[in-house]
């Protein structure tokens, strides 16, 4: 196999796929066998950030005629990614400020949410405040709302998986919403976060941390 050499490239970095075209294989037909299978490994190093000395000369041409392809098409998904990653900082930016201002609106009722326990059916006790689930407050209120008809299957699969007593997702979800603000994470629907909390939940258990949840009750329920 031919000697590479490093290139950072940045369109290519970060990017784990490229495109081979069915018109292509014009260029794998005029080569002889053990051509095309250098070409073909020349064209995976240069996708991994590498650049292949080729010393065949039709290896070279041919390797030019579709990396430039390569570099056409990682041109577009790097612009694609970064419209992405723009909008999805406006959005995350606009949901951020409508969960303050909902937020300051239940601060004015009769009993303030910061000091409220969420008692979510006997499954789930949220506790809400300021500090740790500001960013996600819709989707705790929705957990409360409809916990014994939308989410019930999903709340009772849990404790099945973990084998957890009933009452500790109140207070993982607590110490799920503070990591998510740590984390800076916002989540674009209720699916997002409860996807996210159920996998956050398995590397938990994976990690040993939740046998405090299956050795004692957590809490009243």
């Amino acid at each position: 196999m031919q000697d590479t050499k490093k290139e950072n490239k940045g369109e290519i970095l970060g990017k784990k796929s490229f495109i081979l075209y069915n018109d292509q294989a014009d260029i794998f037909n005029l080569l002889s066998k053990p051509q095309a299978g250098e070409l073909i490994q020349s064209i995976f190093l240069y996708n991994n950030g590498e650049l292949p000395e080729i010393k065949d000369v039709q290896i070279k041409m041919a390797f030019m005629l579709i990396t430039k392809q390569i570099g056409r098409d990682n041109a577009k998904w790097e612009e694609t990614r970064r419209k992405r990653v723009e909008a999805g900082s406006l959005g995350g930016k606009k949901r951020a400020k409508n969960a303050k201002q909902m937020l300051a609106s239940a601060s004015n009722t009769k009993q303030p949410l910061a000091n409220q326990a969420v008692n979510v059916n006997d499954n789930v006790t949220v506790t809400a405040n300021n500090n740790d689930v500001e960013g996600h407050l819709g989707f705790v209120m929705d957990l409360q709302k409809n916990a014994a008809t939308h989410h019930a299957m999903w709340l009772e699969g849990l404790y099945m998986e973990l084998k957890i007593k009933k009452g500790s997702i109140g207070k993982m979800l607590n110490q799920f919403t503070a990591h998510l603000k740590s984390e800076e994470k916002v989540h674009k629907s209720l699916s997002d976060f409860k996807k996210h909390f159920t996998n956050w939940a398995r590397m938990q258990d994976q990690l040993n941390k939740l046998e405090i949840y299956k050795h004692k009750r957590s809490g009243s329920l």
